[in-house]
């Protein structure tokens, strides 16, 4: 077990150096004008890099409800690629449309199986909505901030994201939402050394999309609680839309007050997600531990 953990983290990390330093080329000066193609696959690569680790490589279409932000990542980063070519109207209107995809594909097994139209409308509408916010918010913050200071608070939200899924009982989800998340981490570093960095438009929308579906699917099939998924929401809003000066700055400044909001949040996220659940709080009356290990995650697709 824990040499999968390791390595779910080091491999993606190593792609990751690997693919940025072929990309980016960043002992360059001029790292702002290249790459976009290489932070854009970055973080899809990660994920699938810390699935095969863990698991080997992923079915395609797959048979796990839970795996569809992986592949969803991609086309995230398909968008990216294209995005610069894109109006304001057209970018937001694909990443609803991306959203709602990702949303459907993960929640297609509780569609099927659970909910009546209504349910089903309140959930592809909300989480569709949620996603969407914050690939929106996080996009706004990226094209004012260069260097590290985005890339630090990405990887902050998805180390915290990873360890409400860890918590939730679902070691898989996590671990692909880890090996992005070291992916993530190897651009902040370079954004580091390089405040000139941006991840506009290419980092992004795949890491929302990623972190976004894997939070969705912990949701249906694990035991993540609303109120880590929306305080893993409201952090990235919070330093997508709020107008803070430490939020406008440049360098250090801008990394220590977004890094701070998300150490906030996510720190409440993981502290909700391992608050104990008592027998009477869990749907079916069982212990919340049991009911992850035990629930009939086949009968949605999703183990």
């Amino acid at each position: 077990m824990q040499s999968a953990l390791l390595l779910s983290v080091a491999a993606p990390t190593v792609l990751a150096v690997v693919l940025l330093a072929l990309g980016l080329r960043p002992w360059r000066a001029d790292v702002q004008s290249r790459g976009r193609w290489a932070l854009a696959i970055v973080v899809p690569l990660g994920a699938l890099a810390a699935y095969i680790a863990v698991r080997g490589a992923p079915a395609f279409p797959p048979t796990d409800a839970g795996v569809w932000p992986l592949w969803c990542a991609f086309a995230a980063a398909a968008y990216a690629l294209a995005a610069a070519a894109l109006p304001l109207t057209a970018r937001i209107g694909a990443r609803v449309v991306l959203a709602a995809v990702t949303v459907w594909l993960v929640s297609k097994p509780r569609i099927d199986h659970t909910w009546d139209a209504g349910t089903t409308a309140l959930w592809i509408v909300g989480a569709t909505v949620a996603i969407a916010l914050v690939w929106t918010a996080l996009e706004h913050r990226a094209e004012k901030l260069s260097g590290s200071a985005l890339p630090v608070a990405l990887t902050v939200w998805g180390t915290g994201a990873a360890t409400v899924l860890g918590l939730s009982g679902s070691a898989l989800l996590a671990q692909t939402a880890g090996g992005a998340t070291a992916a993530i981490g190897v651009a902040a570093a370079i954004g580091v050394w390089r405040q000139s960095l941006s991840v506009a438009r290419s980092l992004v929308g795949p890491a929302v999309v990623l972190v976004g579906g894997l939070v969705l699917a912990g949701m249906h099939y694990a035991e993540v609680d609303a109120v880590s998924a929306a305080l893993v929401v409201a952090g990235a809003l919070v330093i997508g839309f709020v107008s803070v000066p430490a939020f406008a700055s440049a360098g250090l400044k801008a990394t220590a007050g977004l890094a701070g909001v998300m150490i906030v949040t996510s720190g409440a996220a993981i502290a909700s997600s391992a608050w104990p659940t008592s027998v009477e709080d869990t749907p079916t009356g069982r212990d919340s531990a049991t009911d992850t290990a035990n629930d009939s995650d086949d009968d949605y697709g999703y183990e």
